[in-house]
């Protein structure tokens, strides 16, 4: 926890010596009275990784928060950001730098550092992550990554490429939007991001699908997850709004920057991998908004109605697939991005 001066550790001393337990509630009124960082600043952290990662996958001591001053300027980066974590509540206690250094990188990463392909992107790249608190707002995420990215890369000129899973792709793009237009930024592409929302994140959706409906409106149940839901651009899902997807999507002039790929799982039970179970009754629930991933429509992975510089389909692959889960899909996303 990063206290801002010797008073605050005079009160935060006093306020334990008052309470028998911890109470999360203490970190919640020092972090509205300014006093501390609130939990969501605190959690958006760029992380550089050390390419001798690649002989000790699972090490925390191979990344490092990022500082301009350790920006390798020969090379261009890539920053990793992963997507939707529906065990996050923005409500908890504060983690240590280490707690937070190993989600990002073994939680987050653990399925793609220690691969092949991983060895090759950090050979050529420079290699980044961005992890956040994905139960904090999108659109405060998106500010909180444009700081973090402005700080670290602005003197670079078509330097920087995003690649974003899922939630990610939202809180890139709401970063994109942010202020000027980022000379930085090469290119954002986006696996599997819910640009229209999915319907699984609505409540008007979860109402009609009994118990998935109601383990849906568990696991979105937070502002992040809640800012999931579906924006209904086509009318396609009666009552249902996201007045924040809808205004950002009505923004276009640096759609051109976004790359859009996605995974589909036709008729619900055509899988190119069964590397995860997890979704396979999703898939067929969610068939009446077919094409799918089994979690979003394809039409709202490819961002429909908006200008964008490219969309493919990676494959029949679902939702978790698309981020670097299978051989086929590592090996096609190096290749795309090697072809940017």
């Amino acid at each position: 926890m990063h206290l801002k001066n010797n008073f605050v550790c005079i009160i935060l001393v006093i306020s334990l010596l008052n309470c028998s337990t911890k109470n999360k509630n203490d970190y919640s009124l020092l972090a509205s009275l300014g006093l501390i960082e609130s939990l969501g600043n605190y959690w958006a952290k760029i992380y550089k990784f050390n390419p001798n990662i690649v002989n000790d996958p699972t090490n925390i001591a191979y990344i490092d928060v990022a500082t301009p001053q350790i920006v390798d300027n020969s090379k261009t980066k890539i920053i990793l950001i992963s997507g939707w974590n529906y065990n996050d509540r923005s409500n908890r206690s504060y983690p240590t730098i280490d707690e937070l250094k190993n989600r990002a990188l073994n939680t987050n990463w653990g399925h793609f550092v220690p691969t092949t392909q991983f060895a090759l992107l950090i050979s050529n790249y420079e290699v980044y992550t961005f992890d956040y608190l994905t139960s904090d707002p999108i659109d405060t995420n998106g500010y909180r990554l444009r700081v973090l990215m402005d700080d670290l890369f602005h003197k670079y000129n078509n330097n920087v490429i995003i690649f974003a899973h899922s939630m990610g792709g939202l809180v890139s793009r709401f970063a994109l939007y942010y202020s000027e237009r980022p000379a930085y930024i090469k290119a954002i592409i986006t696996s599997g991001t819910p640009f229209h929302g999915s319907p699984w994140a609505s409540p008007q959706y979860q109402k009609n699908k009994t118990v998935l409906g109601s383990l849906a409106n568990f696991l979105t149940d937070s502002e992040g997850g809640r800012d999931l839901a579906w924006d209904n651009y086509d009318f396609s899902l009666n009552g249902a709004f996201n007045i924040k997807l809808y205004n950002i999507n009505q923004q276009r002039d640096r759609d051109d920057l976004i790359y859009a790929l996605y995974g589909e799982i036709p008729g619900g039970n055509t899988y190119a991998s069964d590397s995860n179970q997890n979704f396979l009754t999703f898939c067929s629930v969610l068939n009446d908004f077919a094409s799918h991933d089994c979690i979003v429509p394809s039409r709202s992975a490819i961002l429909d109605g908006n200008p964008l510089r490219d969309r493919k389909k990676i494959g029949n692959y679902d939702h978790s697939d698309i981020n670097w889960h299978t051989n086929f899909v590592r090996n096609y996303l190096l290749t795309y991005i090697n072809n940017l």
